[in-house]
């Protein structure tokens, strides 16, 4: 067993509850901003405007990437400086901290931010207009009234789905910044550790992480899970079969020289 295996399990693990508490924030922003958007997109339908309620999830998709970016900026930072401060800097992150150390983890951890947020902000929204344009397109096949079809885009776009969507999107977005913040901080002190994919031993747990638990390779080479190269768990480059709700964690192990 490598050294501090267990320790840094458990500190893996300890971030993944902090990560969890934060879920929950962005949850509930992602749930309020899909309501609104279904009942404003539910007003211009009833008053018989089909293609300003397909507008909507664009136009208000400002709203959403400000508390979007706000929200994986908190989590990048609350990560890395669980890790700064963690056992493997000990007593020497103070020190390390009044020599910048902690401003440039924190920066190359935030870097990706705000591209990232902007791009998964238009693909929520994309994929909310899609969801109203379902719902005109069917009342206009069957047909129904402008009255039902306000009802049918609150119903697609909130209620018990949309809060389902929320926490899938919340749980994938915040395991993933997590993940990133941990992978740029260690990649940054560019010393020779190696990482290690940990996953859930549970029946929830997807067979291609069941297989990739264990498998270890250098910080800057990439995991090989169920086909695909992935440098941390929750590397939003892998397809949504590797990344949904996914709750594996990446611990990082310096190397003992042979």
């Amino acid at each position: 067993m490598k050294r501090n295996y267990r320790g840094r399990l458990a500190r893996a693990l300890a971030r993944a509850r902090i990560v969890a508490a934060l879920e929950r924030s962005l949850e509930s922003d992602i749930a309020s901003w899909l309501a609104r958007v279904g009942n404003a997109a539910a007003a211009a339908a009833k008053e018989g405007h089909a293609a300003q309620a397909e507008k909507i999830p664009h136009q208000m998709q400002g709203r959403l990437l400000r508390t979007f970016k706000a929200r994986l900026k908190a989590i990048a930072t609350t990560i890395v400086k669980h890790e700064f401060y963690g056992p493997d800097l000990g007593k020497s992150a103070s020190e390390l901290e009044s020599k910048g150390w902690l401003e440039d983890f924190l920066a190359a951890a935030l870097d990706w931010i705000d591209d990232y947020a902007a791009m998964r902000v238009f693909q929520i929204a994309d994929t909310t207009r899609e969801q109203i344009r379902t719902v005109i397109h069917e009342a206009v096949e069957q047909p129904i009234p402008p009255k039902e079809t306000a009802a049918k885009i609150v119903e697609r776009t909130g209620g018990d789905i949309g809060k389902a969507r929320a926490i899938r999107i919340a749980r994938t977005e915040t395991h993933g910044a997590s993940e990133r913040a941990t992978f740029e901080m260690m990649r940054k002190q560019n010393l020779p550790y190696d990482k290690e994919w940990v996953a859930v031993e549970d029946a929830r747990t997807r067979l291609a992480h069941r297989l990739a638990d264990g498998q270890t390779v250098a910080t800057n080479e990439p995991f090989i899970v169920g086909g695909e190269a992935m440098m941390f768990c929750g590397d939003p480059s892998a397809s949504p079969r590797n990344l949904v709700n996914c709750r594996c964690v990446t611990i990082y192990i310096p190397r003992i020289p042979k």
